[in-house]
């Protein structure tokens, strides 16, 4: 089982938010034996602001999409919706999705030099010296 958490900075930056919550959820899982993991999510790998999303995927046949935050208060007092969907190939497209955001695919930085555009522009400087020379050599 996995808890992704969001890491927003409003949700890592005091002293119990979410990055605090994934590590007891990590301390618990190894001190219990748990097959459990919490983590806050790579915002910038995901190319993501935050992640809003309150959801549970359960055993590949079902999804909860919500937006009821996980504590007393915003059940108790906040008018929150949830929605119960009992279909494998939509718990499949949150199951992909939910992979992606756990473990993103970070793009290798490119050394590659686009060896076009640098041609190109050098084309372009050699017909303006030649332009300019040609002008100077005129007057």
């Amino acid at each position: 089982m996995r808890v992704l958490l969001d890491a927003y900075w409003y949700n890592v930056e005091d002293e119990k938010d979410n990055d605090e919550m994934a590590a007891l959820i990590n301390h618990i899982a190894v001190a219990d034996g748990i097959p459990l993991e919490g983590r806050c999510a790579d915002l910038e790998s995901n190319n993501l602001e935050k992640i809003h999303n309150k959801g549970v995927i359960v055993d590949n046949r079902s999804v909860l999409v919500s937006s009821i935050n996980w504590n007393s208060n915003s059940p108790n007092f906040n008018r929150e919706a949830g929605v119960i969907i009992e279909h494998p190939d939509i718990a499949g497209y949150f199951k992909e999705v939910s992979e992606d955001d756990w473990q993103p695919i970070r793009p290798k930085a490119s050394q590659n030099l686009d060896y076009l555009k640098i041609a190109g522009l050098v084309v372009i400087i050699l017909c303006l010296a030649v332009v300019i020379i040609w002008r100077q050599r005129r007057i």
